[in-house]
């Protein structure tokens, strides 16, 4: 069972019986001998996974494959550490199209460090600027050897975004020979069709590894209306709330004499009094019932791996990773807003007064976003052994993720206006109808306010160089008391290109963003000791010094306490901070103006019976960042049992409390101001004059 809340704490208790293979805490017991350490996610230093104070759940990458996993994406649904997931099958009106993100405990997705092969990736482009994430669609599953989930925070180890957890992606380095797999699955229905094919390959000698996988995903489209649980926006027989949309076809409008809401004769549904209090009539849309529920989505993918050795305790490594990605994923036709003008005189007009539409573009076809996406990566580096006994690990990692969306059925304003005042058309002369059941204008009418417009383009990049040095510094009763020590430095930059059409006011629906061209620096310092005090008593102590050129420093530590009463049990405890950066938005947006229009007051409008209260308001906005923002702070309480029989192979079971304070300090600068009644058309209907 578990349990969350936001501040003051984020608390939950695990407990974890016996479990299947699937995602099982793998452990040994400590009279166990291990055959091939490894340094496991949450700590620098060699030592076996019951001597960790940290829990670390560990998946084996046959589990994924055995279970039919072919996406990182679709694993993440199932992580059960994992919440709030926002993947290419979860999220349809996002930006997330295509890619996914782990979500450890439901923080944020900016919360949880992934990382591949223990270092850091490019976040996903789209995102970069104002959540960002490592897109985990980009990683082919048949290349995945394990994954390591660090459920504890880790800033102390790994510094920024290390907050609910690290998730560590470790790819295949030993492949013997060349093998091809497939799979094909599709759903009850029939639709939905998915297709997986990878090519695994490898070769060895006595100083030289090589691992290559290829993989291609190809996954077809799911509309909504075609499930009966997303069908329909309506959810009240499911004790929800009618999500039906007012911007409608036929049309809610505004009728501006009588400051009154009302529905055009033809629609078929009403409500005179809604739950959100206005007063007056709308028209209800069923949205849902034009979205994809499932986006289709096409995918090729690269990773590989050289390792050499050239003798002397020396060797090399080399990580390549590379993905191409198209999504396209389908919306209802467009809405108008903000709301247009249609004069009292317009011939289709069946109130016979000036009025604000409300509207939905029913005879345009659906809106559909096609998403690119390219990520590269690329790691190399050396190690070494001192003759002291001390190991060394230096590295460069370069990793570039590229995004562009295209919007293949937007609408001009200008010229969607300009036909609702009759001068729309080839020769400017023609009405657009926006009135009664199913219009059906005129092509040549539509076609003119339609156009098909790059919406954005984003590239994340990240450059960065690491140290770091290993070794024991002398013997205790327990074992070796080990150290390490080490530093990185870090570029990333964010390049991103505005929609000048939206950022102009061109298109309807569209605020549109600022570009940007932004990097900044990050250098870092580390130390990392494990003290075995005798055979029931262990400690872990990190420090972590981290400095921004565009916010400052940061330092962070963790302790974390391990007693063991039995061979087979381990009782731990941790407690450390952690942090997470200002994006680049964040800080440094330039002003946003735009102006909408407030929901009715549900508590005041019954009592003044105001038109301010009961109809809304307009309301102006100015968004912008703020470059004096400090990063949000947090602080991680961990405390468990595990418990690994070795008389029962397979068998583990484990108990975790944990606790996380977060304080958001992130935020953008905003101001308000409203007014009312709205402007007549002479200064855009919605605009204070």
């Amino acid at each position: 069972m578990s349990q969350s809340d936001r501040w003051p704490g984020l608390a939950g208790l695990v407990l974890l019986g016996l479990q299947p293979a699937f995602g099982q805490d793998k452990q040994l017991p400590h009279d166990q001998p291990i055959m091939d350490e490894i340094v496991v996610t949450g700590s620098r230093l060699i030592h076996s996974r019951l001597d960790s104070p940290s829990p670390v759940l560990v998946i084996d990458g046959t589990d994924l494959v055995d279970s039919g996993i072919t996406t990182l994406g679709e694993f993440s649904r199932y992580l059960p550490q994992n919440s709030l997931v926002r993947s290419e099958s979860s999220s349809v009106n996002s930006s997330v199209r295509g890619s996914a993100n782990f979500n450890l405990r439901g923080i944020g997705t900016d919360a949880t460090l992934t990382l591949l092969n223990g270092r850091r990736v490019a976040p996903y482009g789209a995102q970069a600027d104002s959540m960002p994430f490592v897109d985990i669609n980009a990683i082919p599953v048949a290349a995945i050897e394990r994954i390591e989930v660090l459920k504890d925070g880790a800033s102390a180890i790994y510094g920024s975004e290390a907050v609910a957890g690290v998730v560590n992606i470790i790819t295949r380095r030993d492949i013997d020979g060349v093998t091809v797999a497939g799979g094909y699955l599709t759903t009850t229905e029939g639709d939905g069709e998915e297709w997986d094919i990878s090519l695994t390959g490898g070769w060895s000698n006595e100083s030289t590894r090589l691992a290559v996988t290829l993989s291609y995903f190809d996954r077809a489209i799911i509309w909504g209306r075609d499930r009966e649980f997303s069908q329909e926006a309506d959810l009240r027989s499911r004790f929800g709330r009618n999500a039906r949309s007012n911007f409608s076809s036929p049309a809610t409008v505004f009728l501006l004499d009588s400051l009154q809401l009302a529905m055009d004769p033809a629609c078929p549904e009403q409500t005179e009094f809604n739950s959100r209090g206005i007063f007056g009539d709308e028209c209800l849309f069923n949205f849902a019932a034009f979205n994809s529920l499932q986006q289709p989505t096409e995918r090729l993918g690269l990773s590989a791996t050289l390792d050499h050795e050239f003798g002397g305790g020396r060797s090399g490594f080399l990580e390549l990773l590379g993905t191409h990605r198209d999504s396209t994923s389908w919306l209802a036709p467009p809405p108008v807003f903000p709301p247009a003008f249609v004069a009292g005189d317009h011939p289709q007009n069946p109130f016979g007064e000036d009025l604000i539409l409300l509207y939905r573009v029913l005879d345009a076809p659906a809106r559909e976003i096609e998403t690119s996406s390219d990520a590269w990566r690329l790691v190399a580096g050396l190690k070494g052994e001192l003759a002291s006994g001390w190991t060394w690990e230096a590295a460069l990692n370069w990793g570039e993720n590229d995004s562009e969306e295209t919007s293949a059925t937007d609408i001009l304003a200008e010229e969607f206006q300009a036909a609702l005042l009759g001068f729309g058309g080839p020769n400017g002369d023609q009405y657009y109808n926006p009135f009664g059941l199913n219009p059906q204008n005129p092509s040549e009418v539509v076609e003119q306010f339609l156009v098909r417009n790059l919406s954005g383009r984003e590239s994340s990049r990240e450059l960065g160089a690491s140290f770091q040095l290993t070794g024991t510094l002398l013997e205790m009763a327990g074992g070796s008391l080990q150290l390490a020590v080490g530093g990185e430095v870090r570029r990333l930059s964010l390049d991103q290109d505005a929609d000048e059409l939206a950022l102009r006011g061109e298109l309807v629906g569209s605020l549109g963003f600022a570009p940007l061209n932004l990097e900044r620096e990050v250098s870092a310092a580390f130390v990392e000791l494990f003290l075995p005090w005798n055979e029931l008593f262990e400690a872990q102590l990190a420090l972590r010094y981290d400095n921004y050129s565009d916010f400052g420093t940061t330092v962070n530590p963790k302790i974390g306490l391990g007693w063991r009463p039995a061979q087979s049990l381990l009782v731990r405890a941790t407690w450390g901070t952690s942090f997470r950066p200002p994006t680049f938005r964040q800080l440094f947006d330039p002003p946003l103006r735009f102006v909408d229009r407030s929901d009715p007051d549900p508590w005041r409008c019954p009592v003044t019976q105001t038109d301010f209260d009961c109809n809304g308001h307009t309301v102006e906005f100015e968004f912008r960042g703020n470059p004096g923002l400090e990063p949000d702070d947090g602080e991680n309480w961990n405390l468990g049992i595990a418990w690994e029989p070795g008389s029962i192979p397979g068998l583990s079971a484990s108990v975790d409390w944990w606790l996380t304070r977060w304080i958001h300090r992130n935020r953008w600068t905003t101001k308000s101001t409203s007014c009312w009644p709205p402007c007549k058309i002479a200064n855009g209907p919605y605009f204070c004059g």
